[in-house]
């Protein structure tokens, strides 16, 4: 299981907390907020719990998408 997060930081100045992993050995990428408005704190997180979603067989992804609806 691969699982990276990190700070995008845009030509135009803002930040993006964002996450890279594979589920099924497909590539996926996932977007926790803007800095400073999500903090390292709370995107670290967010990044435990989707860790713990892969562990499990889940694809964070798709668990995000049916949380919201």
């Amino acid at each position: 299981m691969t699982v990276w997060a990190c700070l995008l930081v845009n030509p135009d100045g803002s930040k993006l907390w964002r996450q890279k992993y594979v589920h099924l050995g497909e590539e996926r990428l996932l977007t926790h907020g803007a800095y400073p408005a999500a903090s390292l704190a709370k995107a670290r997180r967010k990044r435990e719990v989707e860790r713990e979603q892969l562990a499990d067989g889940l694809d964070p992804a798709t668990q995000k998408k049916l949380e919201q609806q």
